[in-house]
């Protein structure tokens, strides 16, 4: 089935240079753009993005190597940065473990990645100042469903209200530190109030 598609008809993915809010975008032009070309391309592509170890050319059959070779040449004219010097730096010829390697550090699925979303999240700091408390609120709260929509999972209402009230700005912060609300909601009501 490869070479359905002339490639110099089909659109190139943009340039990915390791902004990671741009990858999953990135991600889907690239893999969308590989299965155009090759259906088998785009499988082992998907495949070797959840792999758990190193994958090395030496444990590949001809297929595989065929596809790695191609998706270490794509990479090398697609991305550009912090991404390029990190897919530089693996096995010479080895797309597949180029693309595992970037999507283990940029890909928000991966768990080291839900680490850190989480701990910029918990380490958030408003100002202090009334004047931007409320926007600095509703931003903060626009993070948190961002995170919970990369980590396809739910951060906890009590943490979420605990970062509420470490950045509420006093005399509040001292009032709804000692209060208890039944959702973070309700305490948004309150600081917002």
């Amino acid at each position: 089935m490869a070479g359905l598609v002339d490639t110099r008809l089909l659109g190139r993915p943009n340039k990915y240079s390791g902004n990671r809010d741009e990858f999953p975008t990135f991600k889907y032009q690239l893999i969308s753009y590989l299965g155009a070309i090759d259906p088998g391309l785009a499988s082992a592509v998907t495949t070797a993005a959840s792999h758990g170890t190193v994958i090395t050319l030496t444990e590949m059959g001809d297929d595989n190597k065929q596809y790695a070779a191609t998706t270490g040449y794509i990479l090398s004219q697609l991305l550009g940065g912090s991404a390029l010097t990190l897919v530089m730096n693996c096995e010479q010829g080895n797309g597949l473990e180029q693309w595992r390697r970037l999507c283990m550090r940029e890909d928000a699925a991966t768990s080291s990645n839900k680490v850190t979303q989480l701990q910029l999240l918990v380490n958030s700091e408003f100002s202090g100042k009334w004047e931007t408390y409320v926007e600095e609120l509703t931003k903060f709260l626009l993070d948190v469903k961002r995170c919970q929509g990369k980590l396809s999972e739910m951060i906890s209402d009590t943490l979420i209200q605990a970062m509420i009230k470490k950045n509420t700005p006093e005399p509040l912060r001292t009032q709804v530190m000692m209060q208890t609300f039944t959702s973070y909601q309700t305490l948004r009501e309150t600081c917002e109030s």
